[in-house]
């Protein structure tokens, strides 16, 4: 490790109060780290098998990395990677806005459709006398539009003040440029050609073009084409290549279900379900609990199966809609899932569970290799800022570096079952002790009394 991170790691190790040592039994289960060569930090992603040795309510904080010497390294959560902005490039029409007096009028409309494209009635009338002076692109998804260019009109020259505004739902809409020239004039050595507008923004579906100064030089049956530039983030893409998948079996329940046993308490975000019958369909209910709760609706879906190949229908908080065969639900840890039918089902569907996993990292410091130690009644682990340690590195190595992957070797034994059981409370001896004292300074009593009685007597007889 460099001088500089080990100065910091050390740094951290006060910060967040770690012990000097991490004893093994203090956790239930060890599992052997593979860091596939040396480095100064490293992350770890939650297995089902990681996630099955820690204590459910716990949602590993019982879990730590030590060094081959048995000390405790500094280890954090890993925020998720920033999402990749990918180029855009697209060609569309202008569609013209009905004018004022059309929408007054109420034969002029402008909507969107259930996909979100828009549709435009254009009235009657005004049109011809009068042409729209608002034009809107539908760029087909939410982007960060960074140039919108006009193209250019065969022998036509153009002249016009505009202004842009940008909109996810074509009623608020957000001022992205005011007052932009756009010029196309052919005259020999004199022409001019400046037909792009310069954006910035948060993303939007749908760009507003606003003539505030000049005349329109085309009409709404020869709108000129654009081209829009800019990017986006497919948030739903990203997300499925972060899942990973597990299948899972049923087994009948007396209400004519199936319950579902998950290999351990998951952070799900989508559930497949694929029936066992070849010619089917069905509309499934599924419903969840945690470790310890009551059932709860979690959604429901289509599934068929037609010339024995079933469609996978899903439910899923894939980009955070509904999409067809898809239900979105909110992101929650799940132990096992109830699923009922309409109609009933004679055999159990396979339901095929996607988790995001949660991700880790840890300082290499001290000697590897390294062990993860997980599961425990008491022990926590402290909160300790391994973000400042990977900024560094990042200045080193670009903004977009990740921590390499250390990948879980096959579970064994440390503490075993005694870790996760309350530790056994030693049997107090004070209250014993104190009977006991009490009740021997009562014999003792006593016998002094006989004592005093039989002297007395004996003085009476005397």
């Amino acid at each position: 490790m460099r001088p500089d991170l080990r100065l910091l790691a050390s740094t951290l190790f006060l910060a967040s109060g770690m012990a000097a040592a991490s004893p093994a039994t203090d956790y239930a289960t060890a599992f052997p780290l593979d860091t596939h060569g040396t480095g100064d930090a490293f992350r770890i992603e939650a297995t089902p098998a990681l996630y099955a040795h820690g204590k459910p309510d716990a949602n590993l904080r019982d879990m730590v990395v030590v060094n081959s010497l048995g000390v405790e390294v500094p280890l954090a959560p890993l925020a998720p990677a920033p999402a990749v902005a990918h180029p855009y490039h697209l060609q569309a029409r202008l569609l013209p806005v009905p004018g004022e007096a059309s929408e007054r009028d109420g034969t002029g409309h402008i909507r969107r459709s259930s996909d979100g494209s828009v549709q435009i009635d254009l009235g009657s009338g005004e049109l011809a006398a009068k042409p729209p002076r608002h034009w809107i692109i539908d760029a087909r998804r939410a982007i960060s539009a960074e140039r919108i260019t006009i193209d250019k009109l065969d022998g036509t020259d153009v002249q016009l003040e505009l202004a842009v505004d940008a909109s996810n739902d074509l009623q608020h809409w957000d001022e992205r440029a005011g007052d932009v020239t756009v010029t196309s004039i052919a005259r020999g050595d004199d022409a001019v050609d400046s037909r792009s507008i310069q954006l910035s923004g948060d993303p939007a579906r749908y760009y507003r073009l606003r003539v505030v100064g000049g005349d329109v030089p085309w009409d709404v049956e020869h709108t000129p084409g654009v081209t829009v530039e800019g990017s986006f983030i497919d948030a739903g893409d990203q997300r499925m290549a972060a899942f990973q998948w597990v299948e899972v079996s049923g087994k009948a329940d007396a209400d004519h279900g199936f319950v579902y046993e998950l290999p351990a308490t998951l952070p799900v975000g989508a559930v497949q379900v694929k029936l066992a019958e070849a010619n089917g369909a069905a509309r499934v209910q599924l419903s969840s609990r945690g470790a310890t709760d009551a059932w709860t609706p979690l959604g429901d879906v289509t599934a068929t199966t037609v010339g024995g190949k079933g469609d996978a229908a899903t439910i899923t908080t894939i980009g955070g809609k509904s999409t067809p065969n898809t239900l979105r639900i909110e992101d929650t840890r799940l132990h096992a899932l109830r699923l009922v039918s309409t109609p009933a089902l004679q055999q159990a569907p396979t339901l095929r569970i996607a988790f995001t996993p949660d991700r880790f990292a840890f300082l290499a410091q001290g000697p590897g290799p390294y062990r993860v130690l997980v599961g425990s009644y008491a022990a926590r682990r402290g909160d300790s800022p391994v973000d400042a340690a990977l900024d560094k590195l990042r200045l080193d190595k670009g903004p977009d570096w990740q921590p390499p992957l250390a990948t879980l070797g096959t579970a064994a034994v440390a503490a075993g079952e005694a870790a996760l059981q309350p530790a056994k409370v030693p049997f107090d001896w004070t209250k014993p002790l104190l009977w006991g004292v009490l009740v021997l300074g009562a014999l003792l009593v006593i016998g002094m009394a006989v004592s005093l009685l039989r002297s007395a007597k004996g003085e009476d007889k005397a």
